[in-house]
């Protein structure tokens, strides 16, 4: 049936029993398409297209904010821990990354700063070996809680793979040194608590921060990557942490060469 205003457009009118045809679709990416297209032609000119009822238009839009987020969440969010994925880690970094550039261009002597921090577990292979996958995935689980626990709620916490995580401190604003140790230790002791294993379960931090030793997403990913390597190696006072610093560059084991290693 052709508009009466327009005989070149096709009316569109979506029915209750189209709305459940497109939910009946397999293919998540796909629907959300499909709604997009008939959401767009029916809202962006509303003289030309209609829905037949306003019950059904907001039906409608109901189910495709639930799509948007169910889609959003299988893009982006890691499904064992429930933080982002290493997809939405690095373009959280980029973006932080771009903001605090931005900050030392308007204020040089005071900047945003930014540092990242990347964390895994002490010989979780031997975790996995010796006690089972399950039991594996209940660690990572109660890591994720433990990270979101003991940093801001305006941090970004990601799992990057396996067992190695990140956290994206934007703004960084207090002694980077002390925020290792405290939430080194703080981590260390909740995963005491909630896993009751023989061997007790720690974690290897490191951090870089974007300006003092690293000017890109890359070097900055490097340099906290290989602190952690470093503090998993060289502990202080039985933690394992580390601030990377380009003094002791020649200290640090390159990532290429130590692939496959704890």
């Amino acid at each position: 049936m052709e508009n009466e205003n327009n005989p070149n457009k096709t009316q569109i009118v979506i029915t209750q029993e189209a709305l459940r045809g497109y939910n009946k679709l397999h293919d998540p990416m796909r629907q959300l398409e499909i709604y997009h297209e008939i959401l767009l032609d029916n809202l962006k000119e509303e003289k030309e297209y209609k829905f037949n009822n306003k019950k059904t238009k907001e039906l409608f839009e109901k189910n495709l904010i639930k799509l948007q987020k169910k889609i959003s969440e299988e893009i982006f969010i890691d499904d064992l821990t429930g933080l982002f994925n290493s997809k939405a880690f690095e373009s959280n970094l980029k973006r932080s990354m771009r903001r605090a550039e931005r900050s030392y261009w308007k204020s040089s002597n005071n900047p945003r700063q930014l540092a990242l921090i990347y964390l895994d577990i002490n010989k979780f292979k031997e975790i996995n070996d010796n006690y089972g996958h399950t039991l594996g995935d209940k660690v990572l689980k109660n890591l994720a809680k433990a990270m979101k626990e003991y940093t801001r709620k305006s941090d970004i916490h990601s799992r990057i793979g396996g067992d190695e995580f990140g956290i994206i401190l934007d703004p960084l604003i207090q002694e980077p040194t002390g925020v290792l140790e405290r939430l080194t230790n703080n981590i260390n002791e909740y995963l005491s608590e909630k896993i009751k294993i023989e061997s007790q379960i720690t974690v290897s931090l490191g951090m870089s921060i974007f300006k003092e030793d690293a000017k890109s997403t890359e070097q900055i990913k490097i340099h906290a990557d290989n602190a952690m390597y470093f503090a998993k190696k060289n502990p202080k006072n039985g933690l394992n942490f580390h601030l990377y610093n380009p003094k002791m560059i020649n200290k640090y084991i390159a990532k290429e060469d130590r692939l496959g290693r704890d």
